[in-house]
């Protein structure tokens, strides 16, 4: 089992980019050292040679003197392992090496020489002086040998690095391919049905980790999303199942009436629970519709006091008749850039349902303080765990189901509110334990 995970991991590594890519910049690097090294060779190369040619023109120059003013040229011709001269008269008498190679070529040329019982490298500068052809040699072997030292040196050095190099890149990548493979892990999870899977990010704050981070965000998304569908049509279900079963109650019992005025009772009661439900498919398309965005393309600039103003002047007699007290409070001059009809839809939304949910002679305040909307009463309120739920279709308080309403009225209010990208918060209205309220605040964005 052990060699057979370790085959399988084998056959993989070229497959994995982590791997693929530490190889590549490996071989980049190794191309670069060699690069650099033979360029390094062929610099110090040159620059031998060049300071040699430099040394053997000027001690050429310097023994042709000394042989002009002296009657005995053997005498001063210097001869040792990395040095020698030699010198050809012009009756052809030879003094120094004799060795007619040295005289076959003029000029600055190399010759590979055997001198002291070693057969050496040679530079060699020959040039007619006013002795004969006078010859200059410098034994380059040991000069060389600094170039072949600093060539092993930077092989040795280059071979280290790169396997250090390989080593450290293999590391780091395996180490980015475990990542790889466990936010692939984690996707295939998520594909399979767990959305409660979560790569769960290292500290590192590198680019995998903001992947990772997204990745992990969408998935919750996603989740909440599947959770509220599956809430939703459950809800759907619940709510159209007691108005579809009385409507075929009515429809039933009128075909049974012999009484027509009763037949007719029961029809329009039919017809009653019909555009119930209808009115509930309306509302869940309207909410689809403004996700969607479309409406953005009707804004235009909407003075806040304007819209609270006329959306009071309606909802005040209504409140009062109610057995409400309705309170309004204006201080703004803010235009926003928004739908009219949607806004005094959403005031509309929040005066009702506080109308609803509060008791008669409860307080209902409208106000309107800089870009901030908010609807508030002094009635029972919401309960902070239940505050984000609310906001969901179809979501009730009342679990039984058995009062009006379909639950669509705050979602319908957070889509209008995400369409303007204003902020919606929900909070007690007042400190009173018995009847916190509720205050409903909407921030919008300044034009």
């Amino acid at each position: 089992m052990f060699l057979k995970s370790n085959l399988k991991f084998l056959i993989a590594l070229p497959k994995m980019t982590a791997i693929r890519q530490a190889v590549i910049l490996t071989a980049l690097f190794l191309l670069i050292l060699l690069v650099a090294g033979l360029s390094s060779a062929w610099l110090l190369n040159k620059n031998i040679i060049e300071n040699t040619d430099t040394e053997l023109r000027s001690r050429h120059q310097q023994l042709a003197t000394l042989l002009a003013e002296t009657a005995d040229p053997a005498s001063i011709l210097p001869f040792s392992p990395l040095l020698f001269a030699s010198l050809q008269s012009p009756s052809g008498e030879i003094f120094g090496p004799k060795n007619k190679q040295l005289f076959r070529t003029a000029g600055l040329h190399n010759i590979e020489l055997e001198i002291a019982d070693d057969d050496d490298f040679w530079r060699v500068y020959s040039a007619v002086t006013a002795k004969g052809t006078l010859v200059m040699a410098i034994n380059m072997e040991s000069r060389f040998r600094i170039l072949k030292n600093v060539s092993k040196l930077f092989l040795w050095m280059g071979a280290l690095t790169t396997l250090v190099t390989l080593v450290t890149a293999i590391a780091i990548g395996l180490r980015s391919q475990r990542r790889l493979n466990h936010i692939h892990n984690t996707l295939e999870n998520i594909a399979a049905g767990d959305l409660s899977a979560r790569i769960a990010p290292q500290s590192s704050g590198d680019d995998l980790d903001r992947v990772a981070l997204r990745i992990d965000a969408t998935t919750v998304q996603l989740e909440t999303l599947m959770r509220q569908s599956k809430e939703l049509s459950a809800n759907i279900a619940h709510d159209l199942k007691t108005p579809m079963a009385r409507m075929r109650a009515k429809l039933e019992s009128a075909l049974t009436q012999p009484d027509s005025q009763q037949i007719k009772q029961n029809i329009e009661q039919a017809l009653e629970q019909s555009d119930q439900m209808i009115a509930t498919f309306e509302a869940i398309l309207r909410i689809a519709h403004l996700s969607s965005g479309q409406y953005r393309q009707r804004f235009i600039p909407l003075s806040l006091r304007e819209l609270v103003t006329e959306t009071a002047d309606i909802y005040q007699p209504v409140i009062e008749d109610n057995q409400h007290r309705f309170v309004l409070k204006i201080d703004t001059q803010v235009q926003i850039q928004g739908d009219r009809e949607l806004i005094i839809q959403l005031l509309a939304n929040l005066l009702e349902n506080a109308m609803r949910h509060t008791p008669a002679g409860s307080t209902i305040t409208l106000s309107c303080i800089g870009n901030n909307l908010c609807v508030s009463d002094n009635g029972p309120g919401i309960a902070a765990p239940e505050r984000e739920k609310v906001l969901q279709p179809m979501y009730r308080l009342e679990h039984s189901r058995s009062t009006k309403g379909n639950g669509l009225g705050l979602s319908l209010v957070e889509t209008i509110c995400q369409l303007h990208h204003a902020q919606l918060t929900l909070k007690d209205a007042s400190t009173d334990k018995d009847n916190p309220g509720l205050a409903v605040v909407i921030s919008f964005n300044q034009q």
